[in-house]
């Protein structure tokens, strides 16, 4: 399954893109002002550096808070743009649980 990962509930915009459970491929940009800039040309980035087609992905994994409202409300709706045009799904993923586990404990 490839999960494309997008985070923007805070200053740092962040993708990445996981093959079976292995990440291929992984970008982030600090943002100051808005996310809706960066986003979209780090998404591409992304599956360029994997070579992978969007239409190739099976899911889409957001950040969904809490974190910035704006950031959050970008996110999902690239989320959700992406699912529609692709069939992918789309999964919410809080962001505390998930910053919990990246740091070696579990959320």
């Amino acid at each position: 399954m490839r999960v494309l990962g997008v985070d923007t509930s805070t200053w740092l915009a962040s993708v990445g893109l996981v093959d079976e459970g292995r990440v291929v491929a992984e970008r982030h940009e600090s943002v100051r002002s808005n996310h809706g800039t960066s986003l979209l040309p780090l998404i591409a980035s992304v599956l360029t550096d994997a070579g992978i087609a969007i239409g190739e992905i099976d899911a889409v994994a957001v950040a969904k808070g809490p974190g910035s409202f704006t950031g959050l409300r970008i996110s999902l709706s690239v989320a959700k743009g992406l699912a529609l045009a692709t069939g992918a799904r789309v999964v919410g993923v809080p962001t505390l649980p998930a910053l919990a586990r990246a740091a070696g404990r579990d959320g």
